[in-house]
């Protein structure tokens, strides 16, 4: 009888296919084996003189999670760069509007976040009037608490061009009747 070889190539390509993410069916396709072999060769096997021979599935599972591990921390990394670039950002956006409106107060921070959606905003009609964006679908949100039905109406039709010349103010309240 022949002694049969084993073949460690297709072992470690297994292992790095699996490693991957293919399916034990795909691997096995790939590498022309069973797919009991591939079982075999990741979950360990007893051969016919009773030698225990380990699988390589508790390597793959741990190496996976490292994989993953990695994979957060560089994904925390890259989202502190970005919040330290928005605080930058922040911070140059409150020291010019400091710089050109010395006289500002903000008691809450409702009022900053109020100013900040308004600076938003006057940023975006800037750059839609010197053509680097293209009117957005957006709706308009008004950021003061007493705005009224007319200023909302008007800035609906100022932001749609005329569109909708639909009179706002002629809608009854809730639980008015006509």
């Amino acid at each position: 009888m022949a002694k049969k070889k084993h073949n460690t190539t297709k072992k470690k390509t297994a292992f790095r296919m699996r490693l991957q993410g293919m399916t034990i069916k795909a691997v096995a396709t790939e590498l022309k084996v069973s797919p009991n072999t591939v079982a075999r060769w990741e979950k360990g096997w007893i051969d016919g003189k009773g030698r225990k021979h380990r699988g390589w599935l508790s390597d793959l599972e741990k190496l996976k999670s490292e994989n993953e591990k990695e994979e957060y921390m560089s994904g925390l990394a890259i989202k502190r760069e970005r919040m330290k670039a928005y605080d930058e950002l922040a911070q140059m956006a409150i020291a010019k509007i400091k710089e050109i409106f010395p006289n500002i107060k903000g008691k809450t921070a409702a009022d900053a976040k109020a100013l900040l959606s308004e600076v938003r905003e006057l940023c975006r009609l800037m750059a839609m009037e010197q053509g680097e964006i293209g009117p957005s679908r957006t709706t308009v949100i008004a950021v003061k608490n007493d705005i009224t039905i007319e200023e909302l109406s008007e800035r609906y039709r100022n932001a749609t061009g005329g569109i909708a010349e639909a009179d706002v103010t002629a809608l009854p309240e809730p639980g008015e009747e006509e």
